[in-house]
């Protein structure tokens, strides 16, 4: 735990926008890396990146990460190994961005007792999309990537995410939301209702303001605010319900059993405590089995080599 909260590590950050990638398109990345002189390091991989498949059994086992890199940047990872085209643009534009392909898998022929890369159970390639180079070849004693899913049905590789199940709701929350706005402001600032005997001058709405014409002789309003008739509260609740639906896709009322009732017996709050672990019990533990346990393992693997 010293390791991986380190600063340097930056694992909290990563971890988060892991679980945000989770919960919005229901895949996520974290590649586990042995930076040398540094440590570990944690990179959370954007699903924009990640084209993953999954072995016999359905276990991840096959990473590609296609992202972008400065050719600076790529000149002080691979040296001279990049195309001339990536050299040439360092002098002109060094902050010119070129496309590159990591791909991990099992080592195909891994050669017993050899003490390189060869031997490793885990290949590792860089690729260059530009010019098609192979920038390096390496292995990995465990699997770097740490690849997720929320929840797949069967013959699905990638996951579907509580955001997309509720997606339909969430844009109609949305929409309900705008009409509501637009409720408010007819109701706060109206349009208004003038006598068209064309004496009336344009009205000033500001407060203070001084207004000619109108009133009649008789000091009868000219001008009324047309009454809209919007009902406010019942647009509340419908957008309420909306949000019930949401809330209970995200699991916020499961975090909310034991803060609705804080009067409970100490047997009440037990139960409740254990009725809120089997109800998460099935996305905890896809999550312990695809992303915290090999996590976990890639760490002790690097610090018991270390």
């Amino acid at each position: 735990f010293q390791v991986r909260y380190r600063p340097s590590a930056n694992f909290s950050s990563q971890a988060h926008e892991c679980y945000i990638s989770l919960m919005a398109f229901g895949t996520q990345g974290m590649f586990v890396d042995d930076v040398l002189g540094i440590g570990l390091r944690y990179k959370s991989i954007g699903l924009s990146q990640l084209h993953i498949a999954e072995n016999h059994a359905g276990v991840v086992d096959i990473v590609h990460r296609k992202f972008p890199l400065s050719a600076r940047a790529a000149i002080q990872k691979w040296g001279d190994k990049v195309p001339d085209a990536i050299k040439k643009a360092v002098e002109k534009n060094p902050l010119q961005t070129f496309e590159f392909i990591h791909c991990v898998k099992p080592n195909p022929e891994p050669k017993a007792g050899a003490k390189n890369y060869k031997g490793m159970p885990w290949a590792s390639y860089y690729v260059s999309c530009e010019g098609k180079a192979l920038l390096q070849l390496g292995g990995y004693r465990s699997m770097p990537y740490a690849v997720s899913r929320h929840v797949t049905a069967p013959d699905e590789t990638y996951g579907r995410s509580p955001a997309m199940m509720v997606l339909p709701d969430i844009k109609m929350l949305n929409e309900m939301e705008k009409t509501i706005i637009r409720a408010a402001h007819k109701i706060v600032d109206p349009p208004l209702l003038a006598y068209g005997d064309g004496m009336l001058r344009a009205f000033n709405m500001r407060p203070n303001a001084v207004n000619y014409g109108g009133v009649d002789g008789q000091g009868h309003q000219l001008v009324i605010p047309v009454k809209m008739g919007a009902n406010l509260p019942i647009a509340l609740d419908m957008t309420e319900q909306k949000r019930k639906v949401i809330n209970d896709a995200f699991y916020v009322t499961l975090f909310q059993i034991l803060v609705e009732n804080p009067r409970m017996t100490a047997t009440e709050a037990l139960i409740r405590a254990q009725e809120k672990g089997q109800l998460l019990a099935p996305t905890v533990g896809r999550q312990q089995s695809e992303f915290l346990g090999p996590v976990i393992e890639r760490e002790l693997d690097i610090l018991a080599m270390a």
